[in-house]
């Protein structure tokens, strides 16, 4: 479904039928991303030039322990975080390990400008990684939406931990 400034997509694979992640992460200057275990970058080899900071669960954490019970990844979840983190870590991309599972995937394009937009996906225990819901705001139209998602971005950010050098 589409409305000015507004996209919602049923799925994980619809939208990348219509959204291709590394186009979009090319389309912006800036990006600050949360991430629940980063599979599309791992799995796409995505060129990350354009991301600033990005927050995944700690690996360790006992709220993903429990989330990962619940999918169909569960025993590669804990190594894609160390692996998004040593890839980003890589291309000296500042990475955040926050305290808990994180059940939106999110990713903030461009905050501040109106060419800006947010994109979040719903990460749902038992749920498919393919049926993820996800809905896309652009800034010109939904500015208080993105500024919240900045906001809330920057005090995960500020909560988390940076993680050691995964070498």
């Amino acid at each position: 479904m589409r409305a000015p400034g507004f996209e919602f997509f049923p799925d994980f694979r619809t939208m990348r039928r219509f959204r291709d992640l590394g186009d979009i992460l090319k389309s912006a200057t800036t990006i600050r991303m949360i991430l629940v275990g980063g599979s599309a970058l791992v799995e796409n080899q995505t060129n990350v030039s354009n991301v600033h900071g990005v927050i995944l669960p700690h690996p360790d954490s006992a709220s993903l322990a429990l989330y990962e019970s619940t999918v169909e990844d569960a025993p590669a979840l804990r190594n894609k975080i160390l692996t998004v983190t040593r890839n980003l870590q890589k291309n000296g991309i500042a990475v955040k390990w926050y305290p808990h599972m994180i059940h939106h995937a999110v990713i903030i394009a461009d905050q501040g400008r109106k060419s800006g937009w947010v994109q979040w996906e719903s990460v749902l225990p038992y749920a498919p990684r393919d049926s993820r819901p996800c809905v896309i705001v652009k800034t010109a139209k939904f500015e208080s939406v993105t500024l919240a998602m900045q906001e809330s971005f920057e005090k995960m950010f500020n909560a988390s931990a940076t993680p050691p050098r995964q070498e």
